[in-house]
């Protein structure tokens, strides 16, 4: 077998290739193939439910996606939330909204003429349903300013055909994927048709004392465990997978992911693991045929030739083999101590309470941890859920710097009475000011700041 070569960051010259040992001997290649063509069951075709609903669907572009994410980054809006698409007041983008949307009207009715005529062909199936999706008319050229903002927009919707992948595990678990996944059909982060998708069992489904155990497990306190689990219930299980949209493989509770590097924060759980519990890891995952080099970049066998990949080709791998996808789902639900990892780097990456800021004060910088002066578990949760979706706690430097000079804040304590405040303007994908389950900023605490006037009330 060749050596095989990862990328490797060397100061800031760029990247070089280095050579490196493979990690698996050719004699485990062969035990690797031996476990997944004797003890391990592996299906695929057409879904289960084919006969009654067909096997032709509509489906968002990969294509079409990316141009979305283009435009919006063409507008210069960054990362936008998932959960929404980006409104505007500008009449310019508002014309150009309403084009897209009546493109992808079109072309979804266009697919959608194209999947009843196979589905009928395949199956004798009328799917979909007559109006389900609504006739469109063709919306015309595209706005000449859009296009040069853009460039052109390819087809939005398609007729793909599903298919369902069923992996059967030695120790019985038996798991079942999709592909062609649902997304929102104005989306900006879909990237792989052949990705697949499944929540496992959700935290907050999860017994209130397991979780407790494995939070005590990880050596986090209980305050902790309920902003985490807050957050997590807005991505996924433990046993949770995704490998169908811009984190290229992304597992667990707060969606580890290798992103296109192929190591991402995923490579940092399973380095985690790895060290925490190396019997278990190689049960786990080594046993399957992946690992995680000391980069940080996961390897995974390819299954039929016995070739070894590294980093973006061995993320490429395990999402075109739904074997070795499901083999991160399958530890997720079995090992404690690959959910201890998971929530040992969640908390070292994403709980915001040890960040530091500098504020401009009339009395020079206060330095502050965020800890200093958001208090509340709400508050907390706020600020990990922007850096779990976009790596970072912005605005929070630019919120607190704008209260600081309206109101004259000179102490943490000061800064502390406004969190109610902060989080209303921190706010991201969920309003985490309406969680009971979490503690909160004392009522009335923006209201009831008594610090020193504010520049308006020294004009008057």
């Amino acid at each position: 077998m060749a050596s095989r070569f990862f990328w490797t960051t060397l100061l800031a010259s760029g990247c070089t290739l280095v050579m490196a040992q493979n990690l698996f001997s050719p004699t485990e290649i062969r035990s690797i193939q031996n476990r997944w063509s004797k003890d391990c069951t592996f299906e695929s075709g057409l879904p289960s439910d084919a006969s009654r609903k067909g096997s032709h669907a509509v489906r968002l572009t990969a294509a079409g996606s990316e141009w979305l994410w283009s435009y919006y980054r063409a507008r210069g809006l960054g990362k936008v939330n998932p959960e929404s698409s980006p409104t505007s007041n500008d009449p310019t983008v508002q014309a150009w909204e309403k084009w897209i949307d009546a493109k992808i009207a079109f072309d979804r009715y266009q697919a959608s003429l194209l999947v009843a005529e196979r589905n009928w062909r395949d199956h004798e199936v009328v799917a979909p349903a007559a109006g389900e999706i609504p006739a469109a008319s063709d919306p015309g050229p595209m706005p000449a300013d859009l296009l040069a903002l853009a460039g052109e927009a390819p087809a939005m919707a398609e007729a793909v055909q599903i298919r369902e992948y069923r992996i059967g595990f030695p120790t019985g678990t038996e798991l079942t994927y999709r592909d062609n996944i649902i997304t929102r059909t104005k989306w900006a982060y879909y990237r792989f048709p052949e990705g697949v998708q499944s929540a496992g069992q959700q935290v907050k489904k999860m017994p209130a004392a397991e979780l407790q155990r494995l939070f005590s497990l990880a050596g986090l306190a209980s305050s902790v465990q309920r902003v985490m689990t807050a957050v997590s219930l807005l991505e996924g299980g433990f046993d949770s997978v995704n490998t169908y949209d811009t984190g290229f493989l992304s597992v667990g509770v707060i969606q580890f992911a290798t992103l296109r590097g192929g190591g991402g924060s995923l490579g940092r759980v399973m380095q985690r693991y790895k060290q925490d519990d190396p019997q278990a890891y190689q049960r786990n995952f080594r046993d399957y045929g992946i690992d995680v080099d000391g980069s940080g970049l996961l390897v995974a066998v390819r299954l039929e030739s016995g070739e070894e990949l590294v980093g973006p080709e061995a993320v490429r791998e395990i999402i075109a083999d739904k074997r070795l996808v499901a083999v991160f789902q399958h530890a997720g639900q079995r090992c404690d101590q690959f959910k201890v990892a998971q929530i040992r780097v969640a908390h070292d990456e994403y709980y915001p309470a040890e960040d530091t800021l500098t504020v401009r004060t009339s009395n020079g910088e206060l330095r502050l941890k965020v800890k200093d002066f958001i208090r509340s578990e709400a508050g907390m949760a706020t600020l990990m859920d922007r850096k779990v979706n976009t790596g970072k706690t912005d605005p929070l430097l630019a919120v607190v710097q704008r209260l600081a000079d309206q109101r004259d804040i000179k102490t943490a304590a000061q800064l502390a009475a406004l969190e109610a405040e902060i989080i209303r303007q921190m706010k991201y994908r969920k309003d985490y000011l309406n969680d009971i389950a979490l503690s909160q900023p004392r009522d009335g605490a923006s209201e009831s700041y008594r610090g020193a006037p504010t520049k308006r009330d020294r004009r008057r």
